[in-house]
């Protein structure tokens, strides 16, 4: 195995190790808690390329599936993945794609890259409601109200954080690694 090779491996693997340590801390508010989980997807999607970010997630994800308690409340198995939080959760493929894909093209533009982290909260807010209404049997207006308007705050300081942090960081990495 090359040294290319071996680096992306130790990327990936260190950056789903990321995602599984922050992931379970959680603050319970009803049905969906509030999770470090998508700040870690934020990061992951900025520092890395699309096909390492998304190994990261989807590594992230199996080993929650498996039943590693990398879920938020330190929870795992295939019955979280079909529960209430499923959706988001999965919602995380979607939202790392869009992330890693458009970051690269507008590191240098604040607002558009913070663009980019809403689009792909958005994203991951579509498929867990979605999947919530789905799961609870509830409306579009219930689901909203649960899952997506208390945590509009909570992920808007996500976004400021990871614009505060990440781009310094990913250009360090390029500089280190690459």
């Amino acid at each position: 195995m090359n040294r290319s090779k071996l680096k992306k491996i130790m990327l990936t693997a260190l950056n789903a190790a990321i995602l599984c340590i922050l992931a379970p801390l959680s603050i319970p508010v009803g049905t969906v808690p509030i999770s470090l989980a998508t700040l870690a997807v934020y990061f992951i999607g900025i520092i890395l390329p699309p096909f390492l970010a998304l190994s990261s997630v989807l590594c992230y994800i199996l080993l929650g599936a498996v039943g590693l308690p990398v879920f938020s409340g330190f929870t795992g198995g295939i019955s979280v993945l079909l529960g209430p939080t499923g959706g988001y959760i999965m919602g995380y493929i979607p939202c790392i794609l869009i992330i890693s894909f458009l970051a690269k093209k507008c590191e240098k533009k604040p607002y558009i890259l913070a663009m980019v982290l809403i689009l792909g909260t958005l994203s991951c807010y579509f498929f867990g409601t979605l999947f919530f209404m789905i799961q609870a049997n509830c409306g579009f207006f219930e689901a909203l109200f649960t899952c997506v308007l208390p945590f509009f705050l909570g992920d808007a300081l996500k976004i400021a954080c990871t614009l505060a942090v990440a781009p310094k960081l990913r250009q360090k990495l390029i500089e280190r690694i690459y």
